[in-house]
């Protein structure tokens, strides 16, 4: 489905630029090409013949219409096509050893996967070719080239060359879309690394907060001074974010429907566990660094112990 759709929005702007506007039909594509994906290299009108007549407001509403579909066109096309590729490189990845630039791992720890090694690998060799390609094709230098290259990936346009050869215009067409897409890809992944960085960082400050600071939960005690286990627990994961208060309640409310009219020789919704808020051993605090997966040596003991009927 999504083919017949690019070929058809392709067709429509060679045919509007080329027959109504009178610009070649490669300067046609080459513009299409840059439109959809935000390049900004290219104006259309510096390739309309200064004696052919047409209308230049009709030419700008119909710009503004087709600018707008372009943007539906990339999206799907990236999630069609884009999806597949990164899929193929990944798979290509899983078959080559790169075990000596794994070192770059400890210092930059966004390169720690495979998977983004491999990203950047393709990346690269992207830049590299361009960069190779448009400098002979349009006799710039190495300067002009490496510019040209950079400011397209990133979609600035910052640029004062032009695209004049066929060959460097086939280029464009061909590069442009896996280029501007791959770069685009690994600076969101990037930021979204250090996010979930961040956010793992900010838990585990108030993962230690929660556990050196007992008296908070002084309010979720009985009677006697005991904290069950579960009131414990859902405390800290509502503190945490891993889950919210109304899915609690939800759940809860799911539990007490099913078993709280069983016999007490079977499954209980009752929770035996409880735990004392005084002073808990190294040994035992080591059982709840389990479940939050974080090292809790560092910890300074803070309740009593687990006890179980």
């Amino acid at each position: 489905m999504l083919l017949p759709l690019v070929i058809a929005y392709v067709a429509c702007g060679v045919t509007f630029f080329s027959y109504y506007m009178g610009a070649p039909v490669l300067d046609s594509i080459v513009f299409i090409v840059n439109l959809t994906f935000f390049t900004g290299l290219t104006d259309i009108v510096d390739y309309v013949p200064d004696d052919w007549v047409y209308s230049l407001d009709f030419a700008h509403m119909f710009l503004v219409l087709y600018t707008m579909v372009g943007i539906l066109v990339l999206f799907q096309f990236a999630e069609t096509y884009f999806g597949k590729l990164l899929d193929s490189l990944w798979e290509n990845a899983n078959s080559v050893d790169d075990s000596i630039c794994e070192c770059t791992g400890g210092r930059f720890p966004y390169l720690q996967s495979k998977r983004t090694r491999w990203f950047i690998y393709s990346l690269f060799f992207l830049w590299a070719l361009g960069t190779v390609v448009f400098k002979q094709a349009e006799g710039w230098d190495w300067a002009q080239s490496v510019c040209f290259t950079v400011a397209t990936m990133i979609t600035t346009a910052f640029l004062d060359v032009d695209v004049d050869s066929d060959v460097g215009k086939w280029m464009l067409i061909c590069w442009i879309p896996g280029a501007t897409l791959l770069t685009a890809y690994i600076m969101s992944d990037y930021v979204a690394f250090h996010e979930k960085h961040r956010s793992s960082r900010k838990r585990e400050h108030l993962l230690d907060s929660l556990l050196q600071t007992p008296g908070d939960l002084l309010f979720l005690a009985d009677s006697e001074g005991r904290v069950s286990q579960n009131a414990f627990i859902k405390h800290m994961l509502l503190q945490l974010g891993l889950v919210k208060h109304d899915e609690f309640s939800i759940l809860e409310e799911r539990y007490n429907g099913l078993y709280a009219s069983l016999p007490e020789s079977g499954p209980s919704s009752k929770v035996p566990s409880h735990l004392d808020l005084t002073v808990l051993s190294k040994k035992r605090l080591r059982r709840l660094s389990s479940m939050s997966g974080d090292k809790m040596s560092r910890f300074e003991p803070i309740c009593s112990d687990w006890s179980t009927s």
